[in-house]
């Protein structure tokens, strides 16, 4: 598992970790849109690149409760939350 909080620049340590996702089954990634535009990143770039490479979204709750989320609704999120990224099994 690994976790990455880099304020607003996880697109960019995404773009630059395909060995990474080739062998890591369960992420967990602050998504702060408005962090990644203000530098001049695209979080929905990273968004097509985790489901391309056969991980689904599930959003983590502030009572510890996970529960899926799709990526049209991360899309649509203004502020940050984390979500957990899991590999689908093959």
């Amino acid at each position: 598992m690994m976790k990455i909080d880099v304020e607003g620049y996880e697109p960019a340590v995404i773009a630059g970790a395909k060995q990474m996702l080739a062998r890591t089954d369960v992420m967990i990634i602050e998504h702060s849109p408005g962090l990644s535009r203000s530098g001049g990143l695209s979080a929905n770039d990273m968004l097509d690149q985790l489901h391309a490479a056969g991980f689904t979204p599930h959003q983590l709750a502030v009572n510890g409760k996970i529960g899926a989320i799709t990526a049209d609704d991360l899309r649509r999120v203004e502020g940050q939350i984390d979500v957990i990224w899991i590999r689908a099994p093959t």
